[in-house]
């Protein structure tokens, strides 16, 4: 899934559920919340925006 200048790479199979989605999702999220990245809030509020506009394009598919 390409979203703007950063590639989030989700490795699904093209038979996945969507609760092995929503899961990696949630695991993304985890790594770029802004509460996790102290030094950086504004990158990760940027990226955590961009995660959040691929996954309204991809529920709605």
């Amino acid at each position: 899934m390409l979203l703007g200048k950063k590639n989030f790479q989700i490795k699904l199979k093209s038979d996945s559920t969507p609760e092995h989605i929503k899961k990696a999702r949630r695991i993304i999220i985890k790594n770029y919340h802004p509460d996790r990245w102290q030094s950086d809030k504004d990158k990760a509020t940027f990226l955590m925006q961009e995660i959040n506009v691929a996954w309204d394009l991809i529920s709605k598919e």
